[in-house]
């Protein structure tokens, strides 16, 4: 149990269990209060769209080829600024405890003069899984087909560009009325 792990993506050095366990705790904590917020009737109300995605993580370790699938929500924050929550789960990743990622995104969509939304947005935030902590940047491109919004997105996560995870994903989301 107080053994040591590999180095976390960014580390600097092996990690005792017990850090491992406590960062662990904090991630499990972030991912409950992300999933009571999506839950809860106020945020319910002013939604905008939900939606799911599959997806591939590109990046050279720790999982490359690593798939995943995922579901997020998109609320307007303000102006053209869209809060971006997403929670998925790796298919692959079941061995090794790392099973599950949340990020925390703020994405921007410009509008055209006629108010209506350009279909590419770019943003970024924090992803959190198996109790690290990274950067992220993302940009996709979204387009209203039958209902839906069928969309590309590329997103990068970490500070280590050797380590980072490069994910690539496709999916649709819709509106919530």
């Amino acid at each position: 149990m107080g053994g040591t792990t590999d180095k976390p993506i960014g580390g600097q050095g092996p990690v005792s269990g017990a850090a491992t366990r406590g960062t662990v705790g904090r991630a499990s904590l972030v991912a409950v209060a992300l999933a009571v917020s999506l839950a809860s009737p106020g945020l319910a109300q002013s939604r905008d769209r939900v939606g799911a995605y599959y997806g591939v993580d590109l990046g050279a370790a720790p999982h490359p080829g690593a798939h995943h699938v995922g579901v997020f929500c998109t609320t307007s924050a303000f102006g053209i600024v869209e809060a971006y929550p997403a929670v998925e789960v790796f298919f692959n990743r079941l061995g090794d405890g790392s099973v599950w990622q949340a990020s925390l995104n703020l994405r921007v969509r410009p509008k055209r003069a006629s108010g209506k939304p350009l279909p590419f947005y770019a943003g970024g935030g924090l992803n959190v899984r198996t109790g690290i902590f990274e950067p992220g940047l993302l940009a996709g491109v979204e387009a209203p087909w039958n209902g839906g919004r069928p969309f590309f997105e590329f997103r990068f996560f970490g500070t280590d560009i050797d380590r980072a995870s490069y994910d690539v994903l496709v999916g649709v989301s819709f509106a919530v009325h």
